[in-house]
């Protein structure tokens, strides 16, 4: 049985005709095609915003595409993509991005919870301890702000 307002995946969907002000939370799978204008939290589930979407909004999920036009901070427990005809005024704070050639993009990463941090933190532990004034300091590298200067 088809049920409105979802597709053949049990996605739901909000249509090019809906306006939203406020608040929306959920737990499942969201394609936005209207405006959004507020907060959007889908805990554990993903996020897109269709091409012709317009998002001023907040929002945090599980997996965050982005086709249309978005204004606000994207929170993602895995993934934040950006595709060719999507754009993006505000920051992303995600483990992983991928942005495609074409797509626009102003403001900050922070990519969180990576490995990289780990990998950073056990280098950063397997140099030995000396004198304050040569800590961390090796074969004539200076090593500032976590970065080598060779």
């Amino acid at each position: 049985m088809f049920d409105e307002g979802r597709d053949s995946k049990g996605r739901a969907n909000l249509g090019r005709s809906l306006i939203i002000k406020g608040e929306v939370t959920g737990s499942e799978d969201l394609t936005i095609d209207g405006r959004v204008e507020g907060r959007i939290h889908l805990d554990g589930h993903d996020l897109t915003i269709g091409e012709s979407s317009k998002v001023s909004a907040e929002v945090q999920a599980k997996n965050i595409t982005i086709y249309g036009d978005v204004t606000g901070d994207m929170v993602a427990d895995e993934k934040v993509t950006l595709a060719d005809s999507g754009r993006l005024v505000g920051n992303i704070k995600a483990p992983r991005i991928a942005v495609s050639d074409g797509a626009q993009f102003r403001g900050n990463v922070d990519m969180v919870g990576t490995g990289a941090e780990k990998r950073a933190v056990k280098v950063l532990s397997s140099i030995p301890a000396g004198p304050p004034e040569t800590a961390g300091v090796h074969s004539g590298q200076a090593v500032r702000a976590g970065k080598a200067d060779q």
